[in-house]
């Protein structure tokens, strides 16, 4: 049955056939991709949780291969975030270049000349 608690331990010798190490599966866990949980000191997993982390990585790496292109542009994702950077950095840059000094006249100080 896919929903009995197995621990780490058992996942890999069992599922994994010893291929894999506990360590590998805590990894997972930390990255957010395998769902476990706690009984007393002990860490559980269940098939499904396993089965499930498996079918997103794969779904994952497929989607990650090669450059991905949007449909409704063309552009693809670092493309896009590429464009929106440049588009910040040039209204920053026309913002900057367009506001004028003003702690001359807030102040009330005045440039001397010392001759």
């Amino acid at each position: 049955m896919t929903d009995l608690p197995i621990t780490l331990q058992e996942a890999a010798e069992t599922f994994f056939r010893g291929r894999i190490k506990v360590a590998t599966l805590r990894a997972e866990r930390d990255r957010g991709n395998l769902r476990t949980f706690k009984v007393g000191r002990q860490e559980f997993t269940t098939n499904a949780f396993i089965r499930e982390m498996i079918e997103c990585r794969v779904a994952r790496q497929a989607q990650d291969s090669g450059s991905t292109r949007s449909a409704s542009n063309g552009l693809s994702e670092t493309d896009r975030a590429s464009s929106a950077q440049a588009a910040a950095l040039e209204t920053a840059r026309m913002l900057k270049n367009s506001s004028k000094r003003t702690l001359a006249k807030s102040s009330g100080l005045r440039l001397v000349t010392i001759p």
